[in-house]
């Protein structure tokens, strides 16, 4: 056999795993994996979430805040108290919905102190991540979030802030304020459409957003910029609300993230590397 020959049919045998490994650069893995999930359970009593990385966290990220309003409550979970507009984030760093698109799940259970006030204590994602703030704050332009409040509604936004009420009509849910009542709340965003959409779950059981029957609200654009996961809490207009929330089992699953492109021609080259070793052996 020729060298010329030999040489052709080595290059054949490499083309195969080089556009596979080159593909991986580019394609996301299918599925959904817990990125970030934190059971607050290690938390002392009035510990300060500022700093805290997560049971489960996605590329070291942590807790943002700058607020005792929002703190440990020294058992199995975090504590919120309803008489400031207050807020702890984590932020996943610009584009990073765009870059990875797919379906994301955030979600938190929620114990509420029974009172007959709009106070309330919320989870969603925002733009920006403005200290001694909340959800509903401007600056913040969340978008896609929920709130329970003390009174016992739930109201949605889709925002910017508290702009866009989803449930402004019939069919309100509303759920116990017993401080004996827990509830999971999960905030269902899927970017891989080109106008992304949401639905909001309470108890496992989608809601409706807008008009009875509508369970999913679809956006017209702008929501590029989301980039923190949030929870706030806030007065809600109420004068020297009193009670505190319990928050709980925080959660954020979503599809696999692509690789930053050194990490992924990192990828490539080894899988290059694996095949031509293999060949010389």
């Amino acid at each position: 056999m020729s060298d010329s020959t030999s040489n052709l049919r080595t290059m054949k045998e490499i083309r195969v795993p080089l556009i596979v490994s080159l593909l991986l650069i580019h394609a996301p893995l299918a599925g959904a994996v817990t990125l970030i999930q934190d059971s607050f359970d290690t938390l002392e009593l009035d510990e300060s979430l500022n700093g805290r990385t997560p049971d489960t966290s996605l590329a070291g990220g942590t807790w943002l805040t700058n607020s005792t309003n929002i703190r440990g409550n020294g058992a199995d979970g975090v504590k919120a108290f309803y008489n400031f507009s207050r807020n702890i984030s984590i932020d996943l760093g610009a584009g990073y919905f765009t870059t990875n698109p797919g379906v994301y799940q955030l979600s938190m259970s929620l114990k509420s102190h029974e009172a007959d006030t709009n106070s309330w204590v919320g989870i969603g994602f925002s733009q920006e991540a403005v200290d001694s703030s909340s959800l509903n704050t401007t600056a913040n332009a969340a978008g896609a979030w929920v709130a329970m409040r003390q009174s016992g509604s739930v109201s949605v936004y889709s925002g910017p802030g508290a702009t866009n009420p989803l449930t402004s009509g019939t069919g309100l849910p509303a759920v116990s304020t017993s401080n004996t009542e827990i509830h999971t709340y999960t905030v269902v965003l899927d970017t891989s459409l080109p106008d992304w959409t949401f639905q909001v779950l309470l108890d496992g059981a989608a809601i409706d957003l807008g008009s009875t029957g509508n369970k999913t609200h679809t956006f017209d654009g702008g929501l590029a910029d989301l980039r923190y996961l949030m929870i706030g809490a806030s007065q809600g207009g109420a004068t020297s609300p009193s009670g505190v929330a319990t928050i709980d089992d925080f959660s954020f699953t979503g599809p696999t993230p692509v690789p930053e492109p050194a990490t992924a021609i990192m990828i490539a080259l080894s899988g290059i590397s694996c095949f031509l070793r293999k060949r010389r052996d």
